[in-house]
């Protein structure tokens, strides 16, 4: 018993090692805060991204289909056959950010029309569902001589424009979606609870 209350007490005084121990106890708890904030700024990173993605295909569409000849961009637009899609899809596009071609177009997109401001500073398309469906990649929209009939596509409902008598204005939208995978595998961080994939929609007028 005099043996083991001597080690015991030897033991108790001995601090070699102790920092060693310490170290790791203070490691173990940093290594979470550390992994999230590590995590949250690569999803704000790529979140940036996918906007520069969606704003660079707008900004394409405009590039290789601004002539006056070519309106609606829908037609095709550019040199060797180049369509509204493959442009705004294309290097020079949606994937000429770091992402690459980890973008992707959401379905339906670019969709392109013609639009009238509203009284609410929004834009709404001309016309009325059953005379202006065009809304959607590839077709063709229909232009009206004035804003006095408008209608908006998100409640496709009618809607009242800022000046009735206004020419409307063709625009582009191009949607994105990138799915964000989380730096670390296996470990649950804040920015593996966030939103994904990320979206982002921009737009572009071409007149």
């Amino acid at each position: 018993m005099r043996r083991y209350l001597r080690f015991w007490s030897k033991f108790r005084r001995e601090t070699r090692g102790t920092a060693a121990v310490e170290m790791a106890l203070v490691t173990t708890l940093l290594a979470y805060p550390v992994l999230n904030v590590a995590d949250l700024g690569m999803y704000a990173y790529q979140s940036m991204q996918v906007s520069n993605a969606a704003q660079a295909g707008a900004r394409a569409a405009w590039s290789a289909c601004n002539s006056l000849a070519q309106w609606p961009a829908t037609a095709k637009c550019g040199t060797n056959g180049a369509t509204l899609t493959s442009v705004v899809s294309g290097t020079a596009g949606i994937q000429s950010t770091s992402l690459g071609s980890n973008v992707t177009l959401a379905s339906g997109y670019p969709k392109e029309g013609y639009y009238c401001a509203t009284t609410t500073n929004t834009l709404a398309l001309t016309g009325s569902p059953s005379s202006n469906p065009a809304v959607s990649a590839g077709s063709t929209p229909t232009k009206a001589t004035d804003c006095s009939t408008v209608w908006d596509p998100a409640t496709n409902a009618s809607a009242t424009a800022a000046n009735s008598a206004a020419t409307p204005g063709d625009y582009v939208s191009v949607s994105v979606t990138f799915t964000y995978t989380p730096l670390f595998t296996g470990v649950v961080t804040v920015a593996s609870l966030l939103t994904s994939p990320i979206t982002s929609t921009a737009w572009q007028r071409m007149d």
